[in-house]
């Protein structure tokens, strides 16, 4: 092969690469804000210590995981974090009507993540996530997720998992 040969044939791979980059969307930013339990379940023992712990451990997991595997560029909520903390102590973030949009917006975000649990027994919970643009309102992703078990190992498998059904969906879904 010739060394005109050679550059033409270099030249159409990183033009077919450039081409196959440009294909992808952007990935989004998202601010993981924290996540709240409605607790019906009635049950005698104070469990909001375990579960304080347990959403913290969740939130944790779940935005370290989206920013470890490529699912989105997760935000540092640091520079909002008093911000956050004093929404999250007046309201549920998912029903603030439209708070958590501007506390994602505040840090940067594109996107927001909300969740929260809703505990009818030690075996019946389902965990609620939204991903809401953060400019429109709009939702752009929800999941509901039945799991059993208020321990630590169900509440680690939730988290995976729901990494997991993000991770699935289409780049331009998101």
């Amino acid at each position: 092969m010739t060394t005109s040969l050679r550059i033409a044939a270099l030249l159409a791979g990183h033009v077919l690469l450039a081409g196959v980059a440009a294909a992808e969307p952007p990935r989004q930013t998202i601010a993981v804000l924290p996540f709240d339990i409605i607790d019906t379940s009635g049950e005698p023992r104070d469990q909001s210590a375990d579960h304080a712990r347990w959403l913290a451990a969740l939130r944790s997991q779940v935005a370290h995981g989206l920013g470890d595997r490529g699912v989105y560029h997760v935000v540092d909520l640091a520079p909002v974090r008093d911000q956050v903390e004093a929404a999250f102590a007046r309201e549920r973030l998912h029903a603030c009507n439209g708070c958590e949009r501007a506390l994602g917006r505040k840090a940067g975000a594109d996107r927001v993540l909300v969740g929260w649990v809703k505990k009818v027994s030690t075996l019946v919970m389902s965990f609620e996530a939204e991903v809401r643009d953060v400019e429109t309102g709009r939702t752009v992703i929800h999941k509901s997720l039945d799991f059993r078990g208020d321990n630590d190992e169900s509440w680690r498998r939730l988290g995976l998992y729901l990494v997991r059904r993000f991770e699935e969906l289409p780049a331009d879904a998101r």
